[in-house]
């Protein structure tokens, strides 16, 4: 189980069913002209994770909550301790968001995230 919220509202969520992370890595190489290793020139921390969230809900209504909150303009929070990389995530969705409704009453959500700082 799972949830996501902006601090006041909140979505309960079931699972976490795919997380795809990218983070853009900000060394900066520099190739020495003589062919000796490569060196280092300057070394930043990497950028933010972005990418996108499969997200599995139990009913309709916590589809809709979750919708209303991935598309508002709050900063979110994701809770989900059986993904412990993804576990007290803060993010802002990004790009388009897909809904898919089941024949069983769930609903799947696909959004983009960026991750940001609280």
């Amino acid at each position: 189980m799972g949830l996501i919220t902006d601090g006041t509202t909140s979505a309960q969520l079931l699972l976490v069913t795919r997380a795809t992370t990218t983070r853009e890595l900000r060394h900066v190489w520099h190739e020495p002209i003589d062919d000796a290793a490569a060196a280092v020139e300057a070394i930043r921390p990497a950028g933010p994770r972005t990418g996108q969230l499969q997200l599995l809900l139990p009913d309709q209504a916590a589809g809709a909550a979750a919708v209303q909150l991935l598309t508002g303009a709050a900063v979110l929070t994701l809770s989900c301790p059986e993904r412990p990389a993804l576990h007290g995530l803060t993010f802002r969705p990004t790009r388009e968001l897909q809904i898919d409704e089941q024949a069983t009453g769930r609903v799947v959500v696909d959004v983009g995230f960026r991750e940001v700082t609280p």
